[in-house]
């Protein structure tokens, strides 16, 4: 059976009777979870999927482009992937980028013409991709129609976690906010690790008990939801995507659109060595492997802009109704169901929240990319475009997530983790999110192999390799979205365009060193490694529980025993540590991560603020000095951060209140 690209459909795998339990309870069924599959299978460990959709392997008309740091994490996860997706793909021979900016904005056009061997990387189907994972997976460890509602870390005997000898019941955490405080209220109770974790699901689906869940269920993950139930939803990112896989063998039988391995990008941005024009339209055409071609429109939008609200806006003028009446229309299709990206998110920061309504063959879609190609004068696209059916093109908003802190990747019993999408959605840009995944599932295959069965010790391991790296690549993906506070927010201030070019180029060579040099390359101008101030979790712990101490609580003193002179003393190690870095490593970047000064006996001492409201960008200031002001956030629309427990916390970026995590960045 095929689809309208041409691509084959694989059966439903049904039948699977639900298991009681399992080693490893895998999340998601995306390319992502079934590599992690593929590699704990391969260790002897009995990991099982649970997808939500009814089918495993679906069509989604893109494609993913593999580097080095891919390869080597396919390569350990299993020998078998690399020579299949290989043959599956086709390594890039030539990529021309072309930018060419509006005729009269001052910039000329520019064209870089680059061999494949100096980006090193191959381009495949997503399809492909994960049909070549499954093929690792035995089917009878796949389960469909399996969405995941929640889960309940369960505490038990010291015999299994090393956690006190104490019976008790489970705490839940399936997103109800009784079930996440009693999880805390656990962890905080000094049981320490979970014995295990009981996965649930909707539908009448039973209940699965595990040694670990991994939440590998995208970036409208419902694992991450529940395990972070007070968090915003994703963050809409300015772009409006529309691509299509177009079975063209050759790259020129149906039509004339690449030569063999060829990309093409286009763009109508454009740089020198003192100006930056920030691009609104953007196209990439490219030879994905099996005969297709894969063609790409990306358009900026301040607002998520479907076709359907488009049709739906002319159509209520042509007919005189009015505006109320439309959106009553709206609200109730909406509340009935949603295609592609079906979830609440963030728009533009601004805490608005509506569904997504993309999808595979929107009416109008076609017509709109071929009208805004043909208003820019991007003539080869044209008819790439116009000889595709329209019911093969893809329409997608772009979202990603607020960076978390190492510690928010897991629950609290260390039973539950995050990886790819649902830990780390990021603009794709970079062309890092299947890559990250994939690194992803490789540290944590490694870890649960080193220290099996010990997986809350493998879970430490798991984020000591990967938290840092990944939002490092996540907060640089931001600065490709379509909004200009974000980009500025999560760009290191103070660096000219052509620094910021070089920049980009050193992040692949950085990023491609994988494994070496996990957290930055010590020999790069603009990707060294943090400090260690910034990486360690007890300065974390210092900074979190002085800024608890200034609070106050119930008029507590600031000098918790142990707790602030340690701070203190962290000032001139802070500082040293911080010596040389550049600004990106000391302020972070990216809505929902900035700074602020905690000041405890005596010592003033800058700490990273990581809102979980998406609030506070930038640089904030206030002293965390037990009288309740405000730490105010910059940028975001100036959205307030209360640092200390009795200060208020006005909503900004979805809701009022927040909750911060803190974490020592430098001595002031």
């Amino acid at each position: 059976m095929t689809n309208l690209s041409g691509a084959s459909e694989a059966p439903a795998i049904s039948g699977n009777a639900t298991p009681e339990s399992v080693d490893v309870a895998i999340i998601g069924g995306g390319l992502g979870g079934l590599a992690l599959a593929a590699g704990l299978r391969r260790r002897g460990i009995d990991a099982h999927v649970f997808e939500a959709a009814p089918r495993l392997r679906n069509e989604t008309s893109t494609m993913i482009s593999l580097g080095p740091n891919a390869w080597v994490a396919l390569q350990e996860l299993h020998p078998d992937l690399p020579a299949d997706l290989r043959w599956r793909g086709v390594e890039d021979c030539q990529v021309i980028t072309r930018l060419r900016p509006p005729p009269g904005c001052g910039l000329e056009p520019t064209t870089i013409d680059r061999p494949g061997a100096a980006t090193r990387l191959t381009t495949i189907r997503w399809a492909e991709t994960q049909d070549a994972l499954a093929l690792l997976v035995p089917d009878e460890v796949v389960h469909c129609d399996h969405a995941a509602a929640g889960y309940t870390e369960e505490w038990g005997p010291a015999a299994e976690v090393g956690a006190e000898a104490a019976a008790g019941s489970g705490s839940g955490c399936g997103g109800a906010e009784e079930g996440a405080a009693s999880v805390e209220a656990a962890a905080a109770a000094g049981r320490g690790p979970a014995r295990s974790v009981l996965v649930h699901f909707r539908g009448g689906q039973p209940s699965v008990r595990a040694k670990l869940a991994v939440g590998a269920d995208g970036i409208f993950s419902a694992i991450r939801a529940a395990m972070h139930p007070h968090e915003p939803p994703p963050r809409y990112l300015g772009h409006m995507n529309w691509n299509c896989l177009l079975h063209n063998p050759g790259g020129n039988t149906v039509v004339d659109a690449h030569k063999p391995g060829q990309v093409i990008f286009t763009s109508d941005g454009a740089v020198s060595a003192s100006e930056r024009r920030e691009p609104s339209l953007m196209s990439y055409v490219c030879d994905a492997g099996g005969g297709y071609t894969f063609w790409q429109v990306r358009m900026q939008y301040e607002q998520p802009s479907f076709t359907v609200d488009l049709l739906r806006r002319q159509q209520r003028e042509q007919e005189g109704r009015p505006q109320q009446q439309e959106e009553a229309e709206q609200e109730e299709q909406d509340n009935g169901g949603a295609d592609e990206g079906s979830a609440n998110v963030i728009i533009g920061g601004g805490g608005a929240g509506r569904r997504g309504r993309g999808g595979m063959g929107v009416p109008g879609s076609k017509a709109r990319c071929l009208e805004r190609l043909k208003a820019a004068g991007w003539d080869p696209m044209v008819p790439l475009v116009a000889a595709t059916p329209e019911a093969a093109v893809f329409e997608r908003a772009l979202y990603d997530r607020l960076p978390l802190a190492e510690g928010q990747w897991a629950a609290p019993g260390r039973r539950v983790v995050l990886l790819g999408d649902s830990a780390h959605g990021m603009h794709p840009g970079p062309g890092q999110g299947a890559r990250s995944a994939f690194e992803d599932a490789h540290q944590l295959a490694l870890a649960l192999e080193a220290l099996w069965p010990d997986v809350p010790a493998a879970v430490e391991r798991y984020l000591r390799a990967r938290v840092t790296r990944a939002n490092r690549v996540q907060r640089f993906a931001s600065e490709s979205c379509g909004l200009a506070a974000v980009r500025q927010a999560a760009a290191p201030p103070g660096l000219s365009p052509a620094q910021l070019w070089d920049r980009s180029f050193e992040f692949r060579a950085w990023f491609d060193q994988y494994p070496a040099n996990m957290h930055g390359d010590p020999a790069s101008t603009y990707w060294k490694p943090p400090p260690p101030s910034l990486s360690s979790e007890a300065a974390a712990a210092e900074a979190e529980a002085a800024a608890e101490g200034a609070a106050g609580g119930e008029g507590e003193a600031v000098e918790k025993e142990g707790e602030v002179p340690a701070l203190a003393a962290r000032k001139e190690e802070a500082a040293a540590a911080a010596a040389g870095t550049d600004g990106a490593d000391l302020v972070s970047g990216g809505d929902g991560i900035g700074t602020t000064d905690v000041k405890a006996d005596g010592a003033v001492v800058q700490v990273r603020v990581v809102a979980h409201d998406g609030g506070c960008n930038g640089r904030a200031a206030g002293a965390a000095d037990g009288e309740g002001e405000d730490a105010t956030g910059g940028g975001g629309g100036g959205a307030k951060v209360a640092a200390k427990g009795q200060g208020p916390a006005a909503g900004g970026g979805g809701g009022g209140g927040v909750q911060v995590t803190l974490a020592v960045v430098q001595a002031v």
